[in-house]
Order: C-alpha cells, then structure tokens, then sequence
C-alpha cells in the first residue's frame, strides 16, 4: 500500500454502508441534466480480468487482473464502499466511507476526504482516463475531485428523491454520471457533448433498487443495475442479459463493462459474478466464507484502444489513451495514392497537439510534398487554415486531398511543401471548437512539426501561415502566439484572408443573413473550447437552441445553413452575447483586434471588396490597430471580388508576396499587387 488515509466519522457506521452498498434504500422520482455528444464506435482490444472488493477493504482477483495489496485484516475507520483500477490494471483505489484512499500497485494517492466532516457518506468512486485522477461521489451527490479530475458540478445541497449510490465516467474524463437509487440519472460534463444524458429509470416504478452505473467504453451510453440483478441500457449500451428473474441467494452490489462493451459481469455480496455478453466468467466467490460482504467488482485495466468517428476510414481511429508525446508528435501517417491533380507526394498524418486550455488532443491532416527534390535544410513550408465548413468529423479536408487547399500547385510547383489541419474535432471524434483562436491556431502550428517530425517531409525550420475566412482568424492567432508557442520554428510571414475581427460588428452583420447559422456555430465552439463554466450556453441560447445543437455533429456547412436556417436567429439565439457578462471576455480574447503585441514576422490581409460574409470595414479597422501596436501590416483589397472569389484573383499576388518572406526581402514589401486581369488591381495600404 502507497499511502493511505483512514479518519473517525462516527456518524458513519459499517450497517449503513452495506446498506447502501447493498442497495436497500429505496426512493422515487429523479432530476436529469442532458447534454449532446457525436457518437463514436469502440476498438479495443479484450481483457477477461475482474476484481472484487469488501467493506473490509479485501481483494479478491480473476482472470488476468493481478492483485497488488488490500486492506483486509487492517482496521479501518470506516467501512470501504467502491474501488477503481487505474487504466493499465496494474494498481487500483480503495475509497471508504468516510472518503478515505487506499492507493496499490501504481496507483497514485491524489488526496482524500479522511478525517474531513462531510455531510454525507462516500459511495463510491471513478478514476479518470488517464489514471492520475479520481472523483468521490457521496450519497447526497456531493463530489471531490483529486489529481486531474476536474469538478464539473454535483448534486450536494439539493433535495433529492433518494440517495446517490454509484458514479462512473466518461472515459475522456470530461465528466462523470450519477445515479440515485430510484433509477434517476444526473450528468455533469465539461462541454455541452460530454457525459450526455441518455435516460433513466427515475419517477418509473422499480422491483428492486439501483445500486451502480457503469459506462460504455464510448462514453455514448451506460448501464444501472439493480438489486436483483436488473439491467437497465441506455444510448449504446446494449443489454446483453441480467439475474432480474431469477432467485439470488444475496442481492447484487455492482457491474462492471468487458473492456469491448459488448458485455459485463455483475457481482452479488457473497461474491458471486454472473457474467454476460463476451464477458467470460474467471471465477467467483460465491459459497465461499467471507469476512465482509462484497460491496463491489471493477475491470482489472482498460487496454489501449481507438476511437472512431462514424462513417470515417479506418485511419481516423484515435488511440485512447492518447499516448505522451510533445505537441506535433506523429501518432500515424499514410501516404495516399498518386493523385495526379496534386504536384507532389501526399501523407496523411494524426498529430498531437493541443486545446485551447492547454489539453493534448489528436488531430488530423495532410502533408503535400512537391515532386522536386527537397533544398538544402528541407522544404519551406506554407501551413494552411481551413475557412468554415462544418464542425463535425466527417468535415474533415483531409478526406477530400484534392480540394483540401485551394489551388495547392500554385504553392507546390514554388518548391514549398504544404501542410493543412482539420483542426480538433474534424476528423477526429468529438466537435471542432468554431472561432476559438488559440486551439486551432496551435493545430496549425503543430501541423508544421508534424511535418518535422515525418521523415519523408524534409521540411524545414521556415514556414508562412496561410489562411481564409475562419482561417483568417486562424492565422491571426498563429501571427500572435508563434513565437511563445513554437520558438524553434521560423514564422516568416502571415497571410490573413478576410480574417473575422471587430466581433460585434460582425455580430450585427450576419443576423438575419444568410451566414447567421455562424453564430450560432461560434456559441457551440466557444462552449466547447472553455467548458461549460466559463461558456454558459443557457446564458446565450434558448431551450429551443439547446435542443437544436446535435444538428451540428450532422453534417457539414450546406446541411448546417439549410438545416438551422429554418430558425430565426431570435428563436436560438435572443441576444447579443456582448451583453452577457460571461461571455463578452470570450468574444473579446478571440477578436484578433484585442492583440496587444506586435509580431516579428510580417502581416498580409486580402480580402474581396464586395465580401458578403465579412464586412470590407472590420479588415480596415483591424489594420489600423495592427499598425498601433507596432505590428507590420499591408491589406490588399481586390474589387468586385466575393469572400471567396478573391482567392483565384490573388494567387499569383500572395505567391510573390510568400516567395518574398522566404527569400528574406525586407518588409513592408516593395511589391505591388496586379490581381489577375482583366480584373481591376486591388488597392494597396500599410502602415
């Protein structure tokens, strides 16, 4: 044993916590929260090891899982009541109930609730995904997070139908369940997709009470046992069969999932397991004289696994855990067949690199590199950023190459490899974080070390951000945080195109247009870039809204702006969210024209003169405060050209311009744009 903590609680007592345990407190009714998540599908590989544990803090192992040390024999202050395994299965807790911690094997001890007061009895506890964390849940709701688990709310102080019994989590440990002994269901996650309400048995009547709750490895459904052996499924959790009708010598205490979910195990308090599904059965205690009764069972270890994202090639499976590396580490790469609409060798790559709260995250994207042969030090690179297409995994560029990066040979026949992040949440499951600038402006960054990192690449040091639209903004923020965030790469310049800015302006702009379903997108990233604390989206979006936002893992941005269109802005979205006082700092730390400090490398921002999403102004007024704070900065604006149209217009220009910062011409740049007759030249300003 690592260390553990053990403390007088005299109101709690061994009878009321195998009570509890044991599931006989019997309420009615149930409170439920909801949340919406993108649903992914499993691939893990299988263990067959279980453990079980009793109130005297006894371990007993089974099929592959190892036993590292217990309690039994040990006085203890008060009883135990739950356990949980960390993810390789070589260490597990023990939690008391008076919150005490028992760490074995390489489980860490975090902290516990030991010799604290607490208001109600722990019973039950969850570890989180990555092992160096755990959540207590107590039976009033109440919860205590240690080591990397985070709090995302609880129930302690509200008045519930009957008490809490069990706890478990969502296996990114973005948040947890609970469930009350009458069935009732109480989700609290980071974001509005995690630890999704799927149902519950509250206010239904029961033969027997709920004693436990065990998640799907997805983390997209879970299953409440009873009493009696009951299963109740909800969301993917699939039934696979129960003790609900037969006769049991000792009530059943707990479940636990096979590590593929397609089946569990339930054990009663004498020790007997009745397993199900692919859940093979290792041997029980059943008939056998025990000490303490049984008060739970967990899996010995969850094996690393992948995530898919539905209707996705089998390459955008994510590893889970995420294994450790530095932002920019290569996860897998695949060089795709010869296209010969691209002038140069494609890879696709799964990368680390991380959330906007400094969390690391998988991502996808490509790797194009030109058809000549790399120059001494390897290839400059231009990083592209991705203008507005959807939120969701199937949005990904990446599964489209050839239209990924618009007009890509214009900068591979330069001799420049080219690299493009789908950004967090396409490609890879989940949803992407819509207009959070320093997420996706790190995805891009990490890209270009990704590139690094890939052999095959030969890229350089050198690169220039490139991007459109939510791009734009994108590159905005790679302009600002490039050299705090990646100081071992050389950012040579910044292309911005039509880069969002002068958010308030922008908001009054786009409701009741066509592109009003964009802000509607931005409250959704926000609140899945900050969490659900710091971007409160009943603060800013009606129950109607609320209901609307699954709509967003869907589909892509023609289905997004056929779909939620249909909806006046006032019925989703009533109010400026510049008037929420939550809200208007994250608006304003997104707003490229809050930057405060100029970068070293210079700034290019083009834009259509008669662009119908981005208001020709805003870009005015962003350069203008560019210059202010020092920043160098030329804005090309090409006349008559549309958001989008502006692109093919101002290839050949951009092109000299890039060519210029890798060729290290001073800046401003004496270059003066031409456009592509016979369209007008653009207009030219700098500082």
């Amino acid at each position: 044993m690592k260390r553990h903590v053990r403390a007088r609680a005299a109101v709690l007592t061994a009878v009321v916590v195998a009570v509890l345990a044991a599931g006989l407190l019997v309420g009615v009714g149930g409170v439920a929260s909801s949340a919406i998540t993108t649903p992914v599908h499993p691939q893990r590989a299988a263990s067959a090891g279980y453990r079980l544990v009793a109130s005297d803090g006894g371990i007993f192992s089974f099929g592959g899982a190892m036993f590292h040390g217990s309690t039994g024999g040990t006085h203890l202050n008060a009883p135990v009541v739950g356990s949980a395994s960390t993810p390789d299965g070589a260490g597990y807790w023990l939690v008391a109930s008076d919150g005490g911690i028992f760490a074995f094997g390489d489980a860490s001890f975090y902290g516990s609730m030991g010799g604290t007061h607490l208001n109600a009895p722990i019973v039950g506890m969850a570890s989180t995904g990555s092992g160096h964390g755990y959540w207590l849940v107590a039976s009033d709701g109440g919860i205590f997070a240690f080591g990397d688990a985070s709090f995302y709310g609880s129930m302690g102080g509200t008045h519930l139908n009957a008490p809490v019994v069990g706890i478990t989590a969502n296996p990114d440990g973005n948040g947890y369940w609970m469930v009350a002994s009458d069935g009732g269901v109480f989700s609290f996650g980071f974001s509005y997709i995690d630890a999704t309400f799927y149902g519950s048995m509250g206010g239904r009547a029961l033969n027997r009470p709920i004693v436990g709750i065990t998640t799907s490895v997805t983390g997209q459904g879970y299953w409440l046992v009873a009493s009696d052996g009951g299963i109740f499924a909800f969301g993917d959790a699939a039934f696979h069969g129960s003790t609900g009708s037969m006769t049991l010598d000792r009530p059943i205490v707990g479940m636990a999932s096979s590590p593929d979910g397609a089946g569990y195990w339930l054990v009663a308090s004498d020790g007997g397991v009745f397993a199900y599904g692919d859940a093979p059965f290792g041997g029980s205690l059943g008939g056998t004289h025990l000490n303490a009764p049984i008060v739970g069972v967990s899996l010995s270890g969850t094996t690393t696994g992948s995530v898919l994202a539905p209707g996705l090639p089998a390459f955008y499976s994510t590893p889970t855990p995420l294994p450790a590396g530095a932002p920019g580490t290569v996860l897998k790469s695949e060089q795709l067949p010869a296209d010969p609409s691209i002038h140069g060798t494609v890879y696709l790559v799964m990368y680390l690199s991380e959330t906007e709260l400094g969390k690391p995250v998988a991502v996808t994207g490509l790797v194009m590199v030109p058809n000549t042969p790399a120059p001494v030090g390897g290839y400059k690179v231009v990083t592209w950023g991705h203008g507005t297409n959807g939120m969701a995994p199937q949005c990904a560029p990446s599964l489209q190459p050839s239209s990924a990066v618009p007009l890509q040979n214009s900068l591979l026949d330069q001799g420049w490899e080219v690299v493009a992040s789908d950004y967090q949440g396409e490609g890879t499951p989940g949803i992407m974080p819509y207009l959070a600038g320093v997420s996706a402006a790190r995805n891009m960054i990490d890209m270009v070390r990704a590139a690094r990192n890939l052999p095959a690449a030969d890229a350089s040091p050198d690169y220039v951000v490139w991007g459109h639209s939510e791009g734009g903004q994108t590159a905005m923020f790679g302009l600002d945080i490039a050299g705090t965030y990646a100081p071992e790469l050389h950012l040579e310049g910044v292309v911005a195109g039509a880069p969002p800015s002068q958010f308030e302006a922008i908001y009054a702009f786009l409701a009741g247009s066509p592109y009003q379903f964009y802000l509607f997108m931005a409250g959704a990233g926000f609140n899945l870039a900050y969490g659900n604390a710091t971007a409160p989206l009943s603060q800013v979006v009606t129950p109607q809204g609320m209901s609307l936002l699954p709509i967003l893992g869907q589909g892509c941005f023609g289905y997004l702006q056929s779909t939620l269109n249909q909806y006046s802005l006032a019925t989703i979205v009533p109010k400026d969210p510049f008037t929420v006082p939550a809200w208007k700092p994250l608006l304003q730390a997104n707003d490229p024209a809050n930057f405060t400090v100029p970068s070293a490398a210079p700034l290019l921002i083009i834009q259509g003169g008669s662009d119908e999403q981005i208001p020709v102004a805003t870009t005015q007024l962003l350069q203008q405060h560019e210059c202010s704070i020092g920043q160098g900065v030329e804005r090309w604006i090409y006349p008559g050209q549309s958001h989008s149209g502006v692109i093919p217009v101002s290839i050949d220009d951009m092109v000299h311009w890039i060519g210029d910062r890798f060729t290290g011409v001073p800046n401003p740049d004496p270059y003066i744009p031409v456009g592509t007759p016979p369209a007008p030249a653009p207009t030219y300003t700098t500082c």
